[in-house]
C-alpha cells in the first residue's frame, strides 16, 4: 500500500477517536438529550464514523493491484477518497462545536 494510504489512515483513526470521545461527552449531558438537535448530531455522527470505517475497511480489503499504465490514478483517486473522508470528519466536528457553543452562550445568556 502506498504511504499516503497509511498517513490518511492515521489521521482518521485520530479524528475519529476525538470525534466519538466529543459525542460520548455529549451524550453523557443530560440536557442534550432532551433535544432533537443534539440527538441528530449524535446519530448522523455515529453513521458518519460507520461510514469512515466501513470505507477503510474496504479500502484494505480489495486494494487492487494496479498496471503501470493507471497506477498514477489510482493512487489519485485513493488520496482524494481519503482527503475527502477527512474533511468530512473534520467539518462535522467543527459543526457540532459551532451548535453547541452557541446553544450554551444562549442559555447563559437568558
Amino acid at each position: 500500500l502506498p504511504l499516503s494510504d497509511y498517513i490518511f489512515f492515521a489521521l482518521e483513526v485520530l479524528g475519529c477517536s476525538l470525534y466519538l470521545i466529543f459525542l460520548v461527552a455529549l451524550a453523557r449531558n443530560k440536557y442534550s438529550l432532551n433535544t432533537p438537535f443534539f440527538k441528530l448530531f449524535i446519530s448522523t455522527g455515529l453513521a458518519g464514523v460507520g461510514t469512515i470505517s466501513t470505507y477503510w475497511l474496504l479500502q484494505y480489503a480489495n486494494y487492487p493491484p494496479a498496471r503501470q499504465d493507471d497506477a498514477y490514478i489510482i493512487k489519485a483517486e485513493k488520496v482524494l477518497n481519503g482527503a475527502s473522508l477527512f474533511s468530512y470528519t473534520c467539518g462535522k466536528f467543527l459543526i457540532v462545536i459551532n451548535r453547541f457553543d452557541i446553544l450554551t452562550n444562549m442559555r447563559n445568556s437568558v
